[in-house]
């Protein structure tokens, strides 16, 4: 495995203002933001972990802190 291409997981901001619904268009939830991270080692990454299996021939990749609408994509 070269690297994580990015990984994303929806943060919550805890001093964010309500939720107002927009009568106009489509609007999403304030209290909520995005965090990206790019191009980074798997050893630096903060949702994946990689474990060595059958005497180092085989990879597993393990997965934590892993939310509902995580996201990451792996070279």
């Amino acid at each position: 495995m070269d690297e994580v291409i990015f990984e994303a997981q929806m943060v919550k901001i805890p001093e964010a203002g309500e939720f107002g619904q927009n009568s106009e268009f489509i609007n999403g939830l304030p209290d909520f933001t995005c965090s990206i991270r790019e191009h980074i080692k798997v050893h630096e990454s903060k949702m994946i972990r990689l474990r060595s299996i059958e005497g180092d021939t085989l990879q597993e990749v393990e997965f934590y802190n892993f939310l509902p609408g995580s996201a990451v994509a792996l070279r």
